[in-house]
Formats: structure tokens, C-alpha cells, sequence
């Protein structure tokens, strides 16, 4: 068993016991760690992954614009099949919807050539 692991033991029965996390972040600082691999073992220890080094912390993969544009995308099919008022206003929820799409798109490549 490698020191990492032990420290994931520790860190995860501590905090099933109630120790505050705060408290236990301040006792692996002054011990020498660094901020990063604090978050990346606490990450380690929540379940979220085996593996410490592969652990991601601080980034969120979420892709807003892709979600607004299949929003855009649903109202706009959906007003159209409701003969109101608002069916003056489709084509503009289609091209708002297709420019969410392309920056979604454009983000997406963006962010795995990295």
C-alpha cells in the first residue's frame, strides 16, 4: 500500500466521523502538502476516482451553450406546432439556436486540443 493510499484511507475515515474538512485541509498543509494534491486526494477520497494523478479538479466540462441551443432548438419545433402569435418568432429562436450550437461545437474542439 503506497503512502497516497493510506493517506486516502485516513482522509476518508476522518471524514465519515464528522472531522471537519476545512480542519483536516489545514493539517495536511502544514504538513507539507500542496493546495492542488489536497484537492486532488479529497476528490480521491469522495469516490470520484481511483486514481489521484488523473483525478480533475477545478474544471467543469458542462457545455452551456450546447444546452441553451438544444433549448432554443425544442421551443422553437415546439412553437411551431402551436399556431399563436409567437410562430412570427421562430426563425429567430433557429438561428439563435444554431449560433448556441456553433459555440458549443467550436468550445467543445477547443477544449480537447488542449
Amino acid at each position: 500500500m503506497t503512502a497516497d493510499e493510506e493517506l486516502i484511507k485516513s482522509i476518508r475515515r476522518k471524514l465519515k466521523s464528522g472531522y471537519p474538512d476545512g480542519e483536516l485541509k489545514n493539517e495536511l498543509l502544514e504538513k507539507g502538502h500542496p493546495e492542488e494534491d489536497i484537492e486532488k486526494l479529497f476528490f480521491v477520497a469522495s469516490g470520484h476516482s481511483k486514481d489521484p494523478v488523473k483525478a480533475k479538479t477545478g474544471k467543469n466540462n458542462t457545455n452551456i451553450f450546447t444546452l441553451i441551443g438544444v433549448g432554443l432548438l425544442i421551443t422553437g419545433i415546439a412553437i411551431t406546432s402551436a399556431d399563436t402569435w409567437l410562430t412570427q418568432y421562430v426563425y429567430y429562436l433557429l438561428i439563435a439556436s444554431a449560433v448556441c450550437f456553433a459555440i458549443g461545437l467550436h468550445r467543445s474542439i477547443s477544449d480537447k486540443s488542449k
